[in-house]
């Protein structure tokens, strides 16, 4: 559901508006409550697609605001270090790291 409906969603919200919709916004805060589906579904494929940077910076604003277990964390924080680089993913992995979490060992 993530991927298929709501990241399309999303991204054509903010494509057309510039801005995202109050009611995506709260539907993308309820999401973060399934951590790993939503890293699966919207997170990692925003940043295999190139999302945009206003894209990133509005879903980031989302995982600012909400609590994630370090587990998921630090699994997101992995993924994303091994893909390819753009802004998108440095967005994610620099809000990840903010949120100063005591992250496991390998």
């Amino acid at each position: 559901f993530y991927n298929l409906v709501l990241l399309d969603a999303v991204r054509a919200d903010i494509y057309s508006e510039k801005k995202l919709n109050y009611h995506y916004y709260m539907a993308l805060k309820k999401a973060v409550y399934k951590p790993a589906a939503f890293f699966k579904g919207i997170l990692l494929p925003l940043c295999k697609e190139k999302g945009t940077l206003r894209e990133a910076a509005i879903v980031a604003s989302v995982l600012q605001k909400v609590s994630i277990p370090v587990q998921h964390s630090a699994v997101a924080i992995h993924k994303l270090a091994q893909l390819e680089y753009s802004g998108a993913t440095s967005i994610f992995i620099t809000t990840l790291l903010n949120k100063k979490y005591s992250l496991p060992g390998p």
